[in-house]
């Protein structure tokens, strides 16, 4: 009993505390969210360029990063593409070129962003919000954030 006991503590110590949210979109796109530590934003990275939009959550004045912000995305024609909740600073979508608005709620709060892009091309958006509620005191200007606006 010792040794099971032990074993199942075992097993919980080396799972990993969270995963990466997949999903796909209205319109069957694949899109990811998460980044909560290291390991997680190690794996975005590695993926971010399989994505057309990156979007990045974080507090303003301190620019740590903020996870829990309802995503909700629509196309030129006001057609709902993804309507989630970010599992994590980051939110990476796969979607055709065009014209989207994408809605950031958090605490009642709403921003809107309008993103466009081109068939070969990638775009960022970074929504920043008066609250203290941080996942982690990493900035947006870390490596990985530089490198997804190139």
């Amino acid at each position: 009993m010792k040794r099971f006991w032990f074993a199942s503590l075992l097993g919980l110590a080396l799972a990993p505390a969270g995963a990466l949210e997949r999903g796909v979109t209205d319109q069957g796109q694949p899109f990811v969210s998460g980044g909560v530590g290291a390991t997680e934003r190690s794996t975005l990275d590695e993926e971010r360029n399989g994505y057309d939009l990156a979007i990045l959550t974080a507090a303003r004045g301190s620019g740590n990063y903020l996870a829990d912000v309802h995503i909700r995305i629509t196309d030129a024609q006001s057609v709902q593409v993804l309507d989630t909740t970010m599992d994590g600073p980051w939110l990476f979508v796969e979607l055709p070129a065009g014209r989207y608005q994408v809605e950031a709620t958090r605490n009642s709060l709403v921003q809107k962003h309008f993103v466009n892009f081109l068939a070969s091309g990638h775009s960022q958006t970074v929504f920043y919000f008066d609250n203290r509620a941080e996942v982690d005191g990493i900035s947006p200007d870390s490596p990985m954030s530089a490198r997804l606006s190139d």
